[in-house]
């Protein structure tokens, strides 16, 4: 896990542990299985069953190239 990454993971699951909670949305970077540092969009949903927390749903979306394609177009443009 890249250096900074695990208070943000901390933060996240412990929102999602919150029975108000309805549902974590958040950017952090993780190491893949090569050692590349990638940046990826996390969409969390708790999932309960009578008022306990049974589980959590994650979509987890590598979104590197969009970042890396934005900071190119931002750094021609000035």
């Amino acid at each position: 896990m890249p250096p900074g990454s695990l208070e943000s993971f901390r933060t996240m699951w412990q929102a999602l542990m919150k029975k108000d909670e309805q549902g974590y949305y958040a950017v952090h970077d993780v190491t893949d299985r090569n050692g590349q540092i990638k940046t990826c969009e996390w969409h969390n949903t708790p999932l309960t069953k009578d008022g306990k927390l049974i589980g959590i749903a994650s979509f987890i979306k590598d979104v590197t190239s969009q970042i890396e394609d934005q900071e190119t177009i931002e750094r021609q443009a000035t």
